[in-house]
């Protein structure tokens, strides 16, 4: 009886630590699609940065042609 009662002990603890381990899983997965979407909305805004850039460029030539 008393070694059933350790297996059941040891099968718990198991239990737990495999469980805490799939929730520690399940969070890094969270935080690597989270930095992920991060990344994917700032290559974004630096794609929109860089138009912007360029349209800012031409304007200015086009501006400097015509006062020169």
């Amino acid at each position: 009886m008393k070694r059933q009662k350790g297996l059941s002990s040891c099968e718990g603890k198991r239990k737990k630590k495999l469980i805490v381990k799939a929730e520690s899983l399940e969070a890094a997965r969270n935080s690597t699609d989270s930095s992920e979407s991060k990344v994917e909305e700032l290559q974004n805004q630096l794609q929109m940065c860089v138009i912007e850039k360029n349209e800012m460029e031409i304007k200015l030539e086009e501006a400097m042609q015509d006062s020169g």
